[in-house]
């Protein structure tokens, strides 16, 4: 059997390529919730980086970043703004 690592690794490749393969994506935020403790992870077409696990019912961490999503621009959420329908 595989480590704990390398099993989140193939975790967070399964839940990323389909995005990035039927999505026009620069990078996705996932939350990773396990147990009592969240991780927030960034992954673009190179990589990924994971922020340390925290508590999400005693941090502002999950609010804190909804709020900041809610309200970034297209590109900021991962959205490619070079893509364009064409006519």
């Amino acid at each position: 059997d595989p480590d704990p690592s390398t099993q989140l690794l193939n975790q967070l490749t399964t839940l990323a390529v389909p995005l990035f393969t039927h999505q026009f994506r620069n990078h996705i935020f996932l939350a990773l919730i396990q147990g009592d403790t969240a991780r927030l992870v960034r992954c673009d077409r190179s990589g990924a980086i994971v922020i340390g696990s925290f508590c999400y019912a005693q941090e502002p961490y999950p609010a804190d970043f909804h709020c900041r999503f809610a309200n970034a621009t297209s590109n900021a959420r991962g959205q490619d703004t070079t893509v364009h329908r064409l006519s």
